[in-house]
Formats: C-alpha cells, structure tokens, sequence
C-alpha cells in the first residue's frame, strides 16, 4: 500500500514532528501544537517554581536562629506571600493539567490536537502575562497579605501593591477557564470512533474533571479577587462591617468567646478546588499505570474500568 493510498484511509492528515516542525523562536512562540505547549508551561512553571523556591529559602535561612537575622519583619512576609501566590497559582494550579493534561489528553483519545489550539496557545500567554505582573509585584515592592489577600487587610490596612498582585491571580484565572473549557471540548468532540467513555483511560477521566473543577470554581475566584481589588481602588465597603460590609463571627483559639472576624469567604472553597488540580490528575496518572498492568497480566479482572472511575472521589463531580 502506498503512502498516499495509507494517508487517505487516516482520520487526519499526518502532522510533522512536533520538535522539528520549526526550531526558531518564534515557531515555539506561535505554535498551536498541543505538544509544544506542553513543553511552554512546563518550561515556565519550572522557573516560578524556582523563584518561589528562593522566596521561602530566603524565609528558612532568615528562621535558622529565633530572632532572625538579615531579613526584616516586612521583607519576610513580602517574600512569604511572593512564595505562596507563585507556588499555589503559578505553579501547583497548572503544574500537572496545563502540562501532562496538554501532551498527553489529546493523544490518549486518538485526537490530532486539543478542541481550540489557539486558545490553548492564548491561556499560556495569559498565564505568561499573569506571571510577569507576580514578578513586578515583588520587584516594586511585594505585598504582605499572603497568597490569599486575607481581609481587611488587604483592602484597608496593607501599603504594598495589593492590586498589582491581585490582578496577576486575576488573569491567571482566565488561563485556567480557558484550559479547562477547551479540555471538556476536546474530551466531548474528538475522542476516536470507538472510544466510548468507559474506555476512556483514568487519567483523561481525571483531567475532565478537574477540567469541570476549573470552569466552575475559578470564577468563584475572580468575583472575590473583583471585590477585593474594588474596595481597594474604589473605597466601596465590601469587607468593612462598620459601613455593612462582610462580617464574620469565629470563636478565639479558648472557644469561648465569640469574636469579628474579617474573611475573604469567596476564597474559600479553593482550599479543596486547588487539592483537586494536583491531586485528581495525580490519581488518574497512578490509576492509569496500575490499571494497565492489572488488566495485562490477568485474564479476568476482578474490577472494571467503571468501578474504578466510579471510585475515584474527584471524579464523582464528572458523574454527577
């Protein structure tokens, strides 16, 4: 059979190597290939993993003797929060889905590419963008009120470059909707014929729901980084209880008496949705290994690929 003859019968054009379809700059820059952006956000979340490495490794060495000694009280929590924004937004949020979820989904269902390539492509320069205005925050000046802008402080209280910092999680954000509608696309539009969705391998059961995760919680995020960011800029009394804003009671640490607390409450379902980007595809990966080699050497599997879909906890928001 002819070459020509073995590419009419292929769903798709065959596509040249992803490494050799350009090594100019700019061919990496304006790619649209999956791959290669991939290999783009892994090769930008390693460098703020490292930045905020040095933050908190400033932070370690500033606590080797108890009263510190080369940092100051606002340097460390300036560098404290630069870590925290870095390492929980630009990199444990896309570490695995914007990375393995880009090389390898697309693959796993026998699709040529992802749903919207330049979308894929635009969500890396937004988070690309995000990252630049994280980095300029530290380099005017940091801001002190931890990855999670805790309220009122830093609405009324703190003096360094909230808006700045919250406008870097802010766009990051889009990048994360934007990853996951086009992962649920993908998922829903070009599997292979044939590929039913109990034949779908763990891990892109797992990516599409982390992918339902981040369309529906990150704009829980960007509402509560508006409202911050609005207070802030524009004076109006979102977290102020004494003009009628948010007021939240908690008990001191005795639990006896009941005191105001002040919260950012839109945050707060992140502390499970930010577990689910890590953790979900992490589960899908160790399913998916561990499901090949069982189903390979056994005849007769005591489980199905449904029971164990079925039981992994993340992804029973996808079933519902």
């Amino acid at each position: 059979m002819t070459d020509a003859a073995l590419a009419g019968e292929l769903p798709f054009p065959p596509r040249p190597d992803y490494l050799r379809a350009g090594s100019t700059l700019l061919s990496w820059l304006a790619s649209t290939d999956h791959k290669r952006i991939a290999i783009l956000y892994a090769l930008t979340i390693t460098v703020f993993f490292f930045m905020g490495g040095a933050a908190i490794t400033a932070v370690r060495v500033e606590l080797f003797v108890p009263n510190g000694w080369f940092l100051t009280s606002d340097t460390y929590n300036r560098l404290f929060s630069f870590h925290g924004i870095i390492m929980v937004w630009f990199f444990l949020v896309p570490s695995i889905p914007n990375t393995f979820g880009n090389f390898l989904l697309p693959l796993m269902i026998g699709a040529p590419d992802v749903a919207f390539p330049r979308l894929n492509l635009f969500s890396w320069y937004l988070t690309l963008v995000g990252g630049i205005f994280a980095v300029y925050t530290l380099v005017a000046g940091g801001v002190d009120t931890g990855w999670t802008f805790y309220t009122p402080f830093s609405t009324m209280f703190s003096n360094t470059h909230v808006l700045t910092a919250a406008a870097a999680v802010f766009v990051v954000g889009f990048a994360s909707i934007a990853t996951g509608v086009n992962f649920i696309a993908t998922t829903h539009m070009l599997r292979a014929p044939g590929m039913t969705w109990f034949r779908l391998p763990m891990f892109v059961w797992s990516i599409y729901a982390t992918s339902i995760v981040m369309v529906l919680s990150t704009p829980v995020l960007a509402i509560s980084l508006m409202l911050v960011i609005a207070e802030r800029w524009l004076g109006l009394p979102i977290f102020d209880p004494v003009r009628g804003g948010i007021l939240s009671c908690s008990s001191t640490c005795s639990g006896s008496t009941p005191i105001p607390q002040y919260t950012s409450w839109c945050c707060r379902p992140w502390a499970w949705f930010r577990r689910s980007f890590l953790v979900s595809p992490g589960v899908g990966c160790s399913a998916t290994t561990s499901w090949s080699m069982l189903s390979s050497r056994s005849p007769a599997s005591a489980f199905s690929s449904g029971d164990t879909i079925c039981s992994c906890p993340d992804s029973r928001p996808t079933l519902v």
